[in-house]
């Protein structure tokens, strides 16, 4: 088989274990139930000592919907199995998130972590914007000796992030993240955030400060990958939005606000000198 038909392999038993039926036109998946279809694009294998490091671009979208637009990295010890591992990190973290989107229900997208935010434009506490914000699990890899410290908090990236989503999500609209740091064995960091498919450095800074107070667990790499969507809703139905945490993924932080999420203000724009 080839690195292409592995992936699509992955998608298709995953698509099978959620009741829905794949069709395959090349490159590109459809899942018919949800009208979901997914365009992959496996680069070329690079190896790099006994590890093959294998990249896949992954694409959605959905009827008029173009939804994310994800890049994930493989590091195991054969071609298949890089590309094994990278199709099942993108169905078992990004994908279930954008199935609940779509309104698609399944027990993969019962298990996801769900919290809630209110933002107030320009600081403007009496005009607030809800959002259901919607995690992917916290995936953790390490290349070397040392044990990883306990899993992180399940909302812990979005936690981070929430001083800059505060911002965008003032602009009422639906947007998602693409987040990944790692801190290599000499305690150097590198970080993507990619904003609805686009870098936002801003988060980026902010992911490579929050890697940067992991504790020092000797000569291993190791980094964290998360997928987050935020879903606008109506204000005064935030409280109609249950709140999840995820099996095994460590307990929510407490919630601020008697609607149990968290408020934030946004900051003013600035005005552009003329």
């Amino acid at each position: 088989m080839t690195p292409h038909e592995y992936v699509a392999a992955v998608f298709e038993r995953y698509v099978s274990s959620i009741g829905d039926r794949v069709e395959r036109d090349g490159d590109c998946v459809r899942l018919r139930g949800s009208h979901l279809e997914i365009t992959f694009e496996v680069s070329h294998f690079d190896q790099e000592g006994g590890t093959v490091v294998a990249r896949l671009h992954l694409t959605s979208k959905a009827r008029k919907w173009r939804g994310p637009s994800v890049t994930l990295v493989g590091c195991q010890a054969s071609a298949k199995d890089s590309a094994l591992e990278i199709s099942n990190h993108y169905c078992y973290s990004v994908l279930p998130v954008v199935l609940v989107f779509l309104g698609v229900t399944t027990a993969k997208t019962a298990d996801l972590g769900v919290s809630r935010m209110l933002v107030a434009p320009q600081g403007d506490t009496k005009r607030l914007i809800g959002y259901a914000v919607h995690h992917g699990p916290i995936i953790t890899r390490k290349i070397g000796p040392a044990d990883l410290p306990p899993d992180a908090e399940w909302d812990a990236i979005s936690g981070v992030l929430m001083p800059l989503t505060a911002d965008v999500a003032a602009e009422g609209r639906l947007f998602w993240l693409e987040c990944y740091v790692v801190r290599d064995a000499e305690g150097g960091l590198d970080a993507t955030c990619r904003l609805c498919n686009e870098d936002w450095p801003a988060g980026r800074r902010s992911l490579a400060h929050y890697a940067d107070g992991w504790p020092d667990i000797g000569p291993t790499t190791w980094s964290q990958r998360q997928f987050l969507l935020y879903a606008p809703v109506e204000a005064s139905q935030i409280e109609s939005i249950p709140m999840r945490s995820p099996t095994g993924w460590g307990q929510p932080k407490k919630s601020r606000g008697a609607s149990g999420a968290h408020t934030v203000r946004a900051r003013p724009r600035r005005r552009r000198s003329r």
